[in-house]
């Protein structure tokens, strides 16, 4: 494991765990994969947080993501070109976010709406 990134996630740990947008920052800030800081997180036995599509990490009840129906034709386009099989990668769902400028988690809320499951975590959770 890199100690580096051993190093900062022990610095970024809150209540036990470490959060998704920490685990981001500490992956922008050393220029490491974020899967790789996912990786040495599940390593030093450290659970992941607030999961910025609000699918794990939430307290009670883990996840935080609702369906949610959109009036936002050309959103909807995006996810449903990126889904044919009814799921979509977590990065393309943060891609979807970035490109219409919403929250992460109004898109995997239409994603539950719809029915579409959400994969590929880039921290390797799911």
């Amino acid at each position: 494991m890199d100690r580096r990134i051993e190093k900062e996630i022990r610095d970024r740990v809150e209540n036990g765990t470490l959060s998704c947008a920490a685990a981001f920052q500490l992956a922008a800030s050393l220029n490491a994969a974020p899967e790789a800081v996912g990786k040495a997180a599940d390593d030093l036995g450290i659970s992941l947080s607030a999961c910025a599509l609000g699918l794990f990490g939430y307290v009670p009840n883990k996840k935080i993501v609702a369906p949610e129906k959109t009036d936002n034709q050309d959103m909807l386009d995006a996810i449903m070109d990126l889904s044919p099989a009814h799921e979509i990668t977590c990065a393309d769902a943060w891609k979807i976010a970035r490109d219409f400028g919403i929250p992460r988690l109004t898109v995997s809320n239409v994603c539950e709406a719809e029915k579409i499951k959400i994969r590929n975590c880039q921290l390797g959770a799911f």
